[in-house]
């Protein structure tokens, strides 16, 4: 679909907030002529924004993301590692998963997400759904299971930030089966 003028996404914006709302109603909130209004209608059936009479919109498309919602460590030794031994880092947590990654940035681009994935019934899992619905995900797929714990994965870096050792407990994954969709 081609990009909207100002006046275009007004009167857009308005149809869909009222598909009842007449031509005048439209022109009287906006200030503009009724004439110009029903130019912009007739624009916006040409670029398929509205659907013929009666200001039919079309259903909005849903990219829908499946797969891991994960809580990610990561821990920056301060100094040389020295093994059998404690080491001072620097540590830092966030939300990860291939499928929750992609789910997030494509929520953050306007794009209408559903993410369907599985966590734990823990404060880890409760954290990384509310995390996902306040940026306006749909996360009503999402599988709580007080079987598994959610996801984690950590990592452990050197001071050049190379991966010294990386653990993963994944166990979760192995319950979101076609049987639980």
């Amino acid at each position: 679909m081609d990009d909207l003028g100002a006046q275009e996404q007004a009167v857009l914006d308005l149809i869909a907030a009222n598909p009842f709302a007449g031509q005048q109603d439209i022109a009287t909130a906006l200030g503009i002529a009724r004439s110009t209004v029903a130019a912009h209608i007739v624009q916006l059936v040409n670029k398929g924004y509205i659907l013929g009479r009666g200001y039919v919109l079309p259903a909005s498309k849903r990219m829908i993301c499946i797969g891991g919602a994960v809580l990610d460590r990561k821990y920056h030794a301060k100094k040389d590692l020295i093994f059998e031994t404690s080491n001072p880092v620097d540590g830092y947590r966030s939300f990860g998963g291939v499928a929750r990654n992609v789910a997030e940035n494509l929520v953050r681009l306007g794009v209408d997400v559903s993410f369907v994935s599985i966590v734990g019934d823990d404060e880890t899992g409760r954290s990384l759904v509310r995390h996902l619905r306040d940026l306006g995900a749909d996360v009503s797929q999402v599988i709580t299971t007080t079987e598994r714990p959610t996801a984690e994965y950590a990592a452990i870096l050197d001071l050049n930030n190379d991966l010294v050792l990386g653990i993963a407990g994944m166990e979760i994954f192995d319950l979101f089966s076609p049987s639980y969709l």
